[in-house]
This record gives structure tokens, C-alpha cells and sequence, in this order.
């Protein structure tokens, strides 16, 4: 009977250790975050493959480039985490087939196919098309095959995701079987051609390349020519990336002046665009094939354009007198088509041709002006509008551009994506090349991008912007993402693109347009989001993720209601100049004189200051958290530490204005001199605060964001530098009985041009 019981209760403990040891695998395999989530994984318990020294990584016999650069991305993370490198080995390979990891395309690959047959699984290459892969693990074996070689490639960014997740832990990875391919075919970013971007060397794009390529990004679209309004220095806003042979003179200098912490001193910057002086497109292009990112121009005309039409006024859209207005062009004019046709054979030959890219973007968005000639006064802006995409598609066409891009905007807006524009498109056999991308960047989104036409779309979010707003996250910006690739996939486009100025502090949203593109997400909007940011914080913050979550939720609570105050007091909004004669917008004067208007404006700058600093704090302690990507948070913590800041700052300009407002009224000689020593106080508060800012951008922030963010930044030091001096002039009028005149406000704006 003793002999029964003690049986029992070992069976008992077996069972009980067995299922211990099944339920914390598989909750911990249940951390596994991988982004883009795969379509389907399946997970199970049981001894988990180890990653040892001896461990090797089997590639395809006769191993193309793709799959070294495969198998040496894996190497490479594994060296990351523990210090070592696998032997990396063709077939035939000696001895059992045991401790391996084996990587390559389905149909070249024998040992895959027999292990795979072995283990009973079923590639399914149907299934899986192009870009798809499959991965299964035991404690033995690690099968990682793609269909095609990107198929490949994505596959091991999920492993390395699945690597990763046991950081800390030994390298293990669970038994699990992944079937993972993209719902859209086309997963893109746009990085306009704006401040910014114009500073990024080839390296800052290889980055911006590598981090598309983990996240399963397949296409790169670089702004080269855009045109905006009046901004700095009483200049037009324009930038033009590529240099043209025929036409050296077309060139977008510009000079920024900033203050440099590192340097301690001003700084100025007259420069043309790097990838203009370097000459490094092509270079970009060969990068991106290689991580399987498919890089194309963007160019614009018609809409954001002044550059080209103010150096060859011939070609300008004219005015009722027949006068070049510097916008536009005169579509009647075949010097117009001349001029854009030798840009665009010198950007296809030069670049995209050699490359095997047969990518173009014609843009054509926004529209406001029209020649007014007078051939062209008697055409409607439709058929102005729609001859000029034929005869630019046309033209890219023959030169081998198979894919054309134009934005929706302006068809949209004409109501003219109807059965003549499909008609007109197939008449000229161009509607297998064009593209619409539906941009929209609020709400509502559109009713429909008409999928009936069975034209090529792609639905274009926002993922961000440097300049105006969006310092931190806030759900606007995620609801835009989902609400447009739910519409996407509902309408069977083709593509997802996104508007953005690129900083790594976008990650957030990015990963977002990835994921859903990826794998459509659920109908319902609240859950999704909530899903998404969950594995989110957890895959970024590590055990810190409910606080991070929490966090995040209160900035995007507390962002919509006070939207328009932080782009009121970011100074990007001032910068731009519509009045003529030029005169330069006053800042902080301007700014403040704006939340004055409202009452509760400095009740709710101390709400967002409290809810800001409080971020602010969250993310600096996290970046001494173990288990946190570090590299993402940091960027985190620099944006909204740069919000946080500037809240505070015109929080003392209320301050300061409160003061200065008592000066004017008081007649005591120690009370006046007391008040603007406190008024001194405040603005050196203001300008520390400040150079905290300029500091950790300086520090934190890729160099491409300094020159133009920390010019930004530098207007209120100047505003500083000129008040204390300001100051310290009262200051001696008051001791000698001389203040006869005071200004009606110290808090004013430099005139000073950076």
C-alpha cells in the first residue's frame, strides 16, 4: 500500500512538473513579439532549441548573395546577444542532421524539403506567394525557408524578433510552426523633401533602409523636388535633391544658423542637400535592392512648384496679361515638356535605368494656380490636369517606368476617378501603370477610393512630421494608420504608403503601417489599437510595459484637446511668411499673444506640463531598464522632453508678463528693481530650459535633425539674450531716475534671421 501511494505521488509529481514545465514555456513563448505579427503561428511546449557555439547555420548549396546576406544578419543579432558567430555551411553536410538551423528557398534547398517531409509539413508555396516564409522549430532543428529569396530574408527578421524575445535568457527559441505572408504587396515609406532629409548622408539613409528591412518594408520613396511657401530669409521653400547635367543651374542652397551645446558656440550651415553634393541616389537604390526595398523618386509639378518656373520663366503658368506668375507651368508650351522630359530622362538614365528600377512619381498634388494663357484659358482645369499626367506617364513609359505614382487628391477633388478617366487610361494603354495614392492625413478618411475601376491604389497615412506638432505619441496619428489600411484592404489595394519626414521617434507609428499592411488588422478600431500598443510597449519597454502603456494612453488623452496650443507655441508655424513686403514673424511674441486670446490657455498648459514632465520622467528612468530597446526609447524621450520644456518656458512667459505688468504700475525704486531682477530670473529659467532641450537633441537625435530642429530651437535663446539685455537696460534707467518710456510688452521677438 506505502509502496502504491509512493508511486502515485511520483506520478503525480511528473505530471505535475510536466505541466508546470509546458505552461511556462508556453506563456513564455506567448511573449514572443513579432512585428509585423505573422499571419499564422502556432507554439508548443516542450525542450526548446538551444543556440550554441556549435550550432550551425545551414544556407542553399551554390549560395546566391541574398542568402549569405540572410544567413549573416542572423550571425549578426546572435553576436549581439552572446558574443559568438555560427559556422555558416553548404551541403553536403557530414554527420546528424541535429543542433541546425537551416535556411534557404524551398525549391533549392533538398535538406529542407526532406526535413520538412520528415516532420510532416507542408510548404504550401500557393499559399504563401512571393514574400512569404515559413519557420519550424523542435530542440533539435530550426527550418527557415522562403518561397522566393525575400520570402527568405523576411523570415529571419522574424527569427532574430523570436531571438530576441529571450534576451537575458539564454538563446532558445520555442517549438513553434510560423506561415507568415503580406496581405499588401507594397509596404512603403515617403520621406519628403524638406528640411531634414536634405542633411542626410548616405549612411542616414542605409539606416533609415536597414530598419524598413526589419520591420518587412519592401519600398522607399525620396521626395526630390518639391516647392512650399515663403519661409526663412524671405525665401521660397524649395528643394530639388538630384543634380541635372543639362541644367547645372537649377540648385537649392541654404544657410541655417543654430546653437550648438557640443560646440559652445553659434553655428551656420551654408550647404547644398547631401545626396545633391555627393551625388549618392544610385547608391541608395543598390542598397535598397539588396535589403529588398525598392528605391524611386518622387517629383513634383504643377502643384509645389516655383523652382523650375522662376528659372525658366518661358515655361511658368502665366497670368490674364500674360505675365509668368513663378508657379505652375504653362501646359500648352512644349518647352514645359521639354525641360521636364530632360530632368526625367537624366534622373531614369542616370539612376533608376542601371539599377533595374522602373519606379516614377509624378505627385501632382494640391493644385492652386492654373495658366491662364491663352491657349490654356480655354481649357478646363480637368482637361488641363489629366493631359498633363498622359503626357508625363507617356513619356516615363517609354522610357521603361512601369509603375507611375500621382496623388488621388485633386482627382478626387474634380470628381474625376469615373469610367473617362479608365476609359482615357486604357485608350493610351497606361492603366496597368498608374497608381493612385490616396492621401489622408485626418478625419474622416474617404467614403471610397473606388475599387470598382479596378485601378491600382494605395492608401497613404501619416506616421509623421518633425516640424509643427506630433513631439510624442498620440492615438490621431494610429487611428489615421488603421482607419486607412482598413480601407485599404477592404477596397483590395494594392499598397500602403506613409507621409513622413523620418525620425526614429516614429517608430511607434511606423511599426503600426507595417503590422497592418502586413496582417489586416480586426473591425474593431478600440481593440486592435489596444492589441497593437500592448505588444508594442511590451517588445520596446520590456517588463516596464504597463507603465509605458499608461503613460502613452495619458499623452493621448491629453493630446487632441491641446493640439493647436503646441503648434502655436512650436516656432515651425512662425517661419513661414505670407505678408509682402517680407517682414519677419515676431516669436515668442506672436505665440503668446495667441494663447492670450484664449482664457484657459494657461490652465491647459499646465495640465499638458503635467502630464509631459511626468513622460518625460518615465522615459529617461527607462533607458536604465535592462529589458528596454534602448535606442527607441531614447528617441522617445527626446521629443517629449523637447515639449515638456517648451510648455514650461511659456509658462514663464506668463510669469514674466505678470511681473512686468506690475513694473509698469509700481513707482518704488526697490520694488521696480526687484520685480526685474525676477523677470531676469524667469528669462534665464527659460533660456536654461532651452539649452537643456538643444542639448539632448544634440545628443539623442540622428545629425540630420539637428541643423533645422535646433535653428528652431535657437529663436528662443535669442529671445533670451535679447530680453536680459532689454533688462539690464530698465534696470539702469530705474537707478537713475531716467525710465521716462517703457515697452508695452518684454516679451517680444527677435529679428534676428537664423
Amino acid at each position: 500500500m506505502k509502496k502504491i501511494e509512493k508511486l502515485s505521488f511520483f506520478r503525480f509529481l511528473i505530471v505535475y512538473l510536466f505541466f508546470h514545465f509546458f505552461i511556462s514555456i508556453s506563456l513564455s513563448a506567448q511573449e514572443i513579439i513579432i512585428f509585423p505579427q505573422p499571419r499564422k503561428m502556432e507554439i508548443y511546449g516542450g525542450k526548446q532549441f538551444k543556440i550554441r557555439p556549435d550550432t550551425k547555420i545551414i544556407i542553399s548549396p551554390a549560395p546566391t548573395e541574398s542568402d549569405r546576406l540572410s544567413a549573416s544578419e542572423l550571425n549578426d543579432n546572435i553576436y549581439n546577444l552572446a558574443g559568438f558567430q555560427l559556422p555558416v555551411v553548404e551541403p553536403p553536410v557530414q554527420g546528424p542532421l541535429k543542433n541546425i538551423i537551416v535556411i534557404g528557398e524551398y525549391a533549392k534547398s533538398k535538406i529542407l524539403k526532406n526535413l520538412m517531409d520528415k516532420n510532416n509539413i507542408d510548404f504550401n508555396q500557393d499559399e504563401l506567394g512571393e514574400q512569404g516564409y515559413l519557420i519550424f522549430s523542435n530542440s533539435d532543428i530550426v527550418l527557415l525557408s522562403g518561397s522566393k529569396p525575400a520570402g527568405t530574408f523576411y523570415g529571419v527578421q522574424s527569427l532574430i524578433d523570436i531571438i530576441n524575445s529571450g534576451k537575458g535568457k539564454g538563446i532558445n527559441i520555442p517549438n513553434l510552426l510560423i506561415r507568415d505572408f503580406p496581405a499588401l504587396k507594397y509596404r512603403e515609406l515617403f520621406n519628403e523633401d524638406k528640411w531634414g532629409p536634405d542633411w542626410m548622408s548616405l549612411e542616414d539613409y542605409k539606416d533609415m533602409i536597414d530598419y524598413m528591412a526589419r520591420i518587412k518594408m519592401n519600398s522607399l520613396s525620396i521626395g526630390i523636388y518639391g516647392c512650399w511657401g515663403v519661409q526663412y530669409r524671405n525665401e521660397i521653400l524649395e528643394f530639388f535633391l538630384l543634380p541635372v547635367d543639362k541644367y547645372p543651374q537649377i540648385k537649392t542652397p541654404k544657410l541655417i544658423e543654430y546653437y550648438s551645446p557640443e560646440k559652445a558656440e553659434w553655428t551656420k550651415l551654408d550647404y547644398l542637400p547631401k545626396i545633391f553634393e555627393d551625388d549618392f541616389f544610385g547608391e541608395i537604390i543598390k542598397y535598397g535592392k539588396k535589403k529588398y526595398v525598392t528605391v524611386y523618386p518622387k517629383f513634383n509639378s504643377l502643384g509645389h512648384n516655383t523652382l523650375l518656373p522662376r528659372i525658366f520663366p518661358g515655361i511658368s503658368a502665366k497670368d490674364e496679361q500674360g505675365n509668368p506668375t513663378g508657379y505652375g507651368f504653362c501646359t500648352s508650351n512644349n518647352e514645359t515638356y521639354k525641360i521636364l522630359f530632360n530632368i526625367f530622362d537624366n534622373i531614369i538614365d542616370k539612376y533608376l535605368k542601371p539599377n533595374g528600377v522602373d519606379w516614377f512619381d509624378i505627385e501632382l498634388d494640391e493644385v492652386r494656380q492654373w495658366c491662364k494663357c491663352e491657349k490654356c484659358k480655354n481649357l478646363s482645369e480637368e482637361e488641363i490636369y489629366l493631359d498633363h499626367i498622359i503626357k508625363l506617364a507617356k513619356h516615363l513609359k517609354s522610357k521603361g517606368i512601369n509603375h507611375i505614382g500621382v496623388w488621388a487628391d485633386m482627382l478626387n477633388k474634380k470628381k474625376m476617378v469615373n469610367s473617362h478617366l479608365v476609359g482615357k487610361l486604357e485608350k493610351e494603354e497606361l492603366k496597368g501603370n498608374m497608381i493612385l495614392h490616396w492621401w489622408r492625413y485626418t478625419e474622416p478618411i474617404y467614403e471610397t477610393i473606388f475599387p470598382e475601376f479596378s485601378l491600382r491604389n494605395w492608401v497613404v497615412p501619416m506616421t509623421g512630421y518633425t516640424y509643427p506638432y506630433q513631439f510624442y505619441y498620440n492615438c490621431s496619428r494610429l487611428n489615421n494608420v488603421f482607419d486607412m489600411l482598413v480601407l485599404g484592404h477592404k477596397s483590395n489595394a494594392e499598397g500602403a504608403s506613409s507621409y513622413s519626414i523620418y525620425d526614429p521617434a516614429y517608430n511607434l507609428d511606423i511599426t503600426a503601417l507595417s503590422n497592418f499592411a502586413w496582417n489586416p488588422p480586426a473591425s474593431n478600431q478600440e481593440k486592435a489599437l489596444d492589441d497593437y500598443i500592448k505588444s508594442y510597449t511590451k517588445k520596446i519597454f520590456g517588463s516596464q510595459w504597463k507603465e509605458a502603456k499608461l503613460i502613452l494612453e495619458n499623452l493621448d488623452k491629453f493630446y487632441p484637446g491641446n493640439a493647436n496650443i503646441m503648434r502655436t507655441i512650436l516656432y515651425y508655424r512662425h517661419s513661414y511668411v505670407n505678408t509682402k513686403p517680407y517682414k519677419k514673424r515676431p516669436y515668442p511674441e506672436e505665440a503668446f499673444e495667441a494663447l492670450k486670446k484664449n482664457s484657459n490657455s494657461k490652465d491647459q498648459l499646465e495640465k499638458m506640463a503635467g502630464i509631459t514632465n511626468n513622460a518625460a520622467r518615465f522615459f529617461k528612468s527607462a533607458l536604465n531598464s535592462k529589458d528596454t530597446d534602448r535606442k527607441i526609447v531614447i528617441q522617445f524621450y527626446a521629443n517629449i522632453f523637447r515639449a515638456s520644456n517648451l510648455i514650461e518656458e511659456f509658462l514663464l512667459l506668463y510669469d514674466i508678463e505678470e511681473d512686468y505688468q506690475k513694473f509698469k504700475i509700481l513707482s518704488g525704486k526697490a520694488g521696480r528693481l526687484q520685480l526685474l531682477k525676477n523677470i531676469k530670473n524667469t528669462t534665464n529659467k527659460i533660456f536654461s530650459l532651452q539649452m537643456e532641450s538643444i542639448r539632448t537633441w544634440e545628443d539623442v537625435k540622428p545629425q540630420f535633425l539637428h541643423p533645422h530642429c535646433m535653428r528652431n530651437m535657437s529663436f528662443m535663446l535669442k529671445f533670451c539674450e535679447e530680453n536680459i539685455k532689454r533688462i539690464y537696460e530698465l534696470e539702469e534707467k530705474v537707478k537713475n531716475n531716467s525710465l521716462k518710456e517703457m515697452p508695452e510688452s518684454l516679451i517680444t521677438g527677435s529679428n534676428k534671421e537664423l
